[in-house]
């Protein structure tokens, strides 16, 4: 009897563990390290953050475009399912925004100029501030 194993060297799933507790497992509330890593490896957004920092690529966004200063048009990429079977439209999109804003927690606060997220069609979504906002 071995106490140690190293069969998983050709393993092609790598399960990462921590000894600290979850604390929030949804989107819309956590706000923590532990959380983060949990939300990044769960769920996907809209764009990506280039792995130079040098800017956003797309992701489950295809696009985007400033209709002016206050108002930010999203494109879905097409094809995108949820694990139900689902496909992703702009009105999840704009359930999603609503609920973080709506909830009042995790990083909720970095929505404070935003007026309205309102699905334009079932692939756009527009995104209104009451003032440039940079981060968007």
């Amino acid at each position: 009897m071995a106490f140690f194993s190293f069969s998983i060297v050709n393993a092609k799933t790598v399960i990462r563990t921590d000894e600290a507790a979850i604390g929030e497992a949804d989107p819309a509330k956590f706000s923590d390290n532990i959380d983060s890593i949990i939300m990044f490896n769960t769920y996907d957004a809209l764009v990506d953050e280039l792995k130079n920092g040098a800017g956003l690529a797309p992701h489950l966004a295809s696009g985007w475009e400033y209709a002016d200063s206050t108002t930010l048009n999203v494109t879905l990429r097409d094809g995108v399912k949820f694990h139900s079977g689902n496909t992703l439209d702009a009105d999840d999109v704009v359930y999603s925004f609503n609920r973080l804003m709506d909830m009042g927690q995790g990083f909720s606060f970095l929505f404070g100029t935003v007026e309205s997220v309102t699905a334009l069609d079932s692939k756009t979504v527009q995104i209104k501030t009451s003032e440039p906002f940079a981060p968007l």
